[in-house]
């Protein structure tokens, strides 16, 4: 169902993923006439969707300015198909490539830039570094999780341990609210994200609180 919402208009989008549907939203500004426009695409973090109030205000106020959004939850997270036990860095970042495939085809993009949060904000360090500025513009980050690469090295993950060198199957989290599984800790033990991040030559913009406790200041600077 389409919905008109702050000077837009909201539809929802579904494509097949690494592990099953992505379901995610389309955001245009309101009477653009399928005029050519830029495109954001937006990952949310670790546990997030894109419902949260964060995204929505970001996409309306995107629209405002004349830019459309589109954001989809990656697997395991959200509406999306899949479990959060199997979701990996490897999976998300397939996921990431098959939203920019699809974005790629509509018929009113004008070029493409990424906004990540948190472990979206990772996400889109390696997807540009993949990609390069020839098809993504620009990246903006809000506090990127670089730090996971370290927490998986070092067998820490918020405030949870195991062991690095002999990883265990899952580990859970949040007085076991949540799992994450072995491909998970692999995953973010295989990534180099300064190297990654090195190779994109396109506009960054990166925000961070000093104060953040989860992800330190001190990885964007």
């Amino acid at each position: 169902m389409t919905s008109i919402v702050a000077n837009a208009k909201t539809e929802p989008i579904e494509i097949q993923g690494a592990v099953g549907k992505l379901r995610g939203v389309l955001t245009t500004p309101d009477n653009f006439n399928q005029k050519k426009i830029p495109v954001v695409i937006m990952f949310h973090g670790f546990t997030g969707n894109i419902n949260e109030k964060i995204n929505i205000t970001i996409a309306e106020t995107l629209a405002k300015e004349g830019i459309a959004s589109v954001r989809f939850d990656f697997n395991g997270h959200g509406k999306s198909d899949g479990d959060f036990e199997k979701m990996s860095l490897d999976n998300e970042l397939e996921d990431a490539r098959r939203i920019v495939q699809y974005v790629e085809q509509l018929p009113f993009v004008s070029k493409i830039g990424i906004y990540g949060h948190s472990q979206g904000g990772l996400i889109s360090i390696l997807l540009s570094s993949e990609l390069g500025k020839s098809k993504i513009k620009a990246v903006a980050m809000l506090a990127p999780a670089v730090i996971i690469h370290d927490n998986m090295l070092q067998g820490s993950f918020f405030g949870t341990t195991f062991d690095p060198l002999n990883v265990p199957d899952k580990v859970s989290l949040f007085s076991g609210k949540i799992t994450v599984g072995k491909d998970y800790i692999l995953s973010g033990q295989r990534i180099k994200p300064f190297e990654a991040a090195k190779r994109y030559k396109g506009k960054v913009k990166i925000i961070h609180g000093t104060g953040d406790r989860a992800v330190p200041y001190s990885y964007s600077e």
